[in-house]
């Protein structure tokens, strides 16, 4: 594909226009496009190799420096002289604008899913706390590394426990959530955007701690429903467990409940068995788990039934 549009641009064909969108201060981030821009960049830098070309044959596995004597003056006047049209997005745009003209326009070479659409609307600061929150070893190691991310599944679910870590209270664990996870997603990012990395730090440290108190209380097994009894394979994590198990654990710091439970993977049979029991929660965890039932069925059971002594103390 990227072989394909350096062609293209041999050739003469235009460019599809590029898309960004600007900030308070002025700052422009890509919209749409980012992938031919990174393209252009990386074939003047003589990193991008060409292959399968269709038309021009004679330039394939060579790099912009090694076709200068290959193809005519003409033409490679034309790869510098063509213009990349851009449309900027005004900053006073509705930030609901923003996300739906993105998703309008990511119909190019390898269409985004919505983390990674949210990564490109985020500011540095929020890029890194993210990055950073899934990168730790005790997030890697609570999950036994089986979370890639390498289309950002990992860090959407650390967007998803700062969206609830934010709202929790004793009284109302998912506050004034409405069931509509994209959308709050989305305004999440642009909350966190007018704030500062320091803002983040004190979430991406609590997201750290429950997770190294996860692994203490439940061990190899943590944010995984039981498996069947004639098996001892491990199951996927999931990701509703996942996301209630560290709200509530990064409401209370590690020592305290390393001091309470003090044995090392002393709630797994607890947990399976109230999975295997509970219809309640086994259903949250199971089916719709992005609904406002689900997710403060789950929190109010695990922390009620599994976590009560942490929260009485």
């Amino acid at each position: 594909r990227q072989s394909r549009l350096i062609e293209s641009i041999f050739l003469g064909l235009p460019l599809p226009s590029i898309y960004l969108s600007q900030y308070e201060d002025g700052i422009l981030t890509i919209v749409d496009g980012l992938q031919r821009l990174n393209t252009i960049k990386s074939f003047l830098d003589n990193k991008l190799r060409l292959c399968n070309l269709e038309y021009l044959d004679s330039c394939n596995n060579k790099t912009y420096q090694e076709i200068d004597q290959t193809l005519s003056r003409l033409q490679m006047r034309r790869f510098g002289q063509t213009q990349i049209m851009c449309f900027v997005i005004d900053y006073r745009s509705p930030n609901e604008l923003k996300f739906d003209l993105f998703r309008r326009l990511n119909t190019g070479g390898k269409p985004l899913n919505l983390q990674e659409i949210r990564n490109c609307l985020s500011r540095p600061h929020l890029q890194e706390a993210l990055k950073k929150m899934v990168s730790r070893d005790e997030f890697q190691q609570a999950t036994r590394r089986s979370i890639k991310d390498t289309r950002m599944q990992a860090q959407e679910i650390a967007l998803r426990f700062l969206y609830f870590y934010r709202k929790y209270t004793y009284e109302n664990p998912i506050g004034d959530y409405d069931g509509n996870i994209d959308d709050q997603l989305d305004k999440l990012v642009d909350d966190l955007n007018k704030g500062s990395r320091e803002d983040l730090d004190e979430s991406v440290n609590r997201f750290s701690d429950a997770m190294r108190s996860a692994y203490h209380l439940f061990g190899e097994r943590a944010f995984r429903k039981p498996s069947p009894r004639e098996e001892k394979r491990l199951l996927p994590i999931n990701k509703l467990l996942l996301l209630a198990i560290s709200v509530l654990l990064a409401q209370v710091d590690y020592e305290k409940v390393t001091s309470i439970f003090k044995s090392p993977g002393c709630l797994t049979e607890k947990i399976d068995k109230l999975i295997l029991e509970d219809q309640e929660l086994n259903r949250a965890i199971s089916y719709g788990t992005n609904n406002k039932w689900n997710i403060e069925t789950a929190m109010r059971i695990i922390r009620d039934k599994i976590l009560c002594e942490i929260f009485e103390a």
